[in-house]
């Protein structure tokens, strides 16, 4: 069933974000930094950067349950519309667009976040293919001076969706290891 009204995108986010509260609450995650410094919960942190990983991997995200300030980029389709609505009710920014549709108003939402916020963003886009990092990453990048941190996720158990991009879903008391690659400095431009 295509979720397209938009009583029915607010009820399924209500319902979706409960339910993944709950269930995200039982996995155990663990970090490790290529460099400490580069966490986002460091309070000696002043940059900001642009946290990149697999599309796959995005749900896993939401278990480090984060204070930290992120904003995460949705694409502008109906599916975006839900997974937008469910992180606000995990106290999750966005910025809505995609690198084909709303490139240009991304990258001035994003500039006018005056930096106050890590930006999120999957990689291979909204629709692949599969851990194909996309172009405008590094463009995006460029446009806001802000450096590319690399985030790998892996589950000690996972199932795996029928999708393009094999969407990992951590089954409930599973472990889950993040690692934050280093710093990649895109030149401006």
């Amino acid at each position: 069933m295509k979720l397209r009204k938009p009583w029915m995108i607010r009820l399924a986010s209500c319902v979706g974000a409960r339910v993944l509260r709950a269930w995200l609450s039982t996995i155990r995650c663990r970090a490790d930094w290529f460099d400490p410094k580069l966490e986002p919960l460091n309070p000696s942190l002043r940059e900001r950067y642009i946290y990149a990983m697999w599309h796959e991997q995005l749900l896993g995200m939401l278990a480090f349950r984060s204070a930290a300030p992120v904003t995460v980029l949705v694409s502008q389709s109906a599916e975006g519309d839900l997974l937008a609505q469910m992180l606000a009710r995990f106290g999750v920014n966005t910025v809505r667009g995609s690198s084909t549709h709303g490139a240009l108003d991304t990258v001035h939402e994003v500039l006018d976040l005056n930096m106050q916020s890590h930006l999120i963003v999957a990689s291979d886009g909204q629709r692949g293919p599969r851990q194909d990092v996309k172009r405008w990453l590094v463009y995006l990048s460029a446009w806001t001076n802000l450096p590319i941190v690399p985030l790998g996720l892996a589950f000690r158990r996972a199932w795996r969706a029928k999708s393009w991009d094999r969407m990992a879903v951590p089954v409930p008391g599973t472990k889950l290891h993040l690692v934050g690659g280093p710093i990649i400095t895109v030149p401006q431009g």
